[in-house]
């Protein structure tokens, strides 16, 4: 990751800003590609030390989170899992609450607010991070909306990469794909 540090130090902020006022949450919007996932992985990464625990939730669907919450309950239980949603959220609530104040939940690639509409547990003192494309949620939860790289942070990303190529040449390439990391990263593979 480069170029990111003022989307982490937003993040953080707004994360710390009230710890001990229930479950804070942030929703980081973007384009596809544009480094949502990325920057929530390395603020997890960062800040490991800050969290008890920390748990990453595709949720690509609503069926997505709840299939994460089913294996995280049966492998509590050891296989004698609960079958209805409201059990499988009951338990999730009471094992997360066991766990401590300190929790990072990252539910990543949400489509939108409705979601999770019931899914996001209430711990007092949690962090959820929330990746989706919605803008809007985003702006509406004053949340973190990603931006490109400038044109300055790619051409230097992409040309540590390519250290055999001249930087005009990276400096076309990265305008190519109008400056997204993951276009940039395959564009470089």
């Amino acid at each position: 990751m480069r170029g990111r540090d003022r989307e982490l130090r937003v993040l953080r902020e707004r994360l710390e800003r009230e710890p001990d006022a229930g479950t804070a949450r942030v929703v980081v919007s973007g384009l596809g590609g544009i480094g949502k996932s990325s920057i929530a992985r390395l603020y997890a990464h960062r800040y490991r030390d800050s969290y008890e625990f920390v748990w990453w939730i595709p949720s690509d669907t609503r069926e997505d989170v709840l299939a994460t919450y089913r294996r995280m309950v049966a492998e509590e239980q050891q296989g004698t899992g609960a079958t209805t949603e409201e059990e499988i959220l009951a338990q999730v609530d009471s094992r997360l609450a066991r766990l401590g104040p300190k929790l990072l939940l990252v539910y990543d690639n949400v489509t939108d607010q409705d979601q999770l509409h019931g899914l996001v547990p209430t711990c007092d003192g949690a962090h959820v991070l929330v990746t989706t494309r919605d803008s809007a949620w985003a702006a509406a939860d004053g949340g973190l909306v990603v931006e490109r790289m400038t044109a300055d942070e790619a051409t230097a990303w992409a040309g540590e990469r390519l250290p055999d190529v001249s930087t005009e040449e990276v400096s076309t390439l990265v305008n190519a794909v109008e400056g997204i990391p993951l276009a940039i990263s395959q564009a470089i593979g």
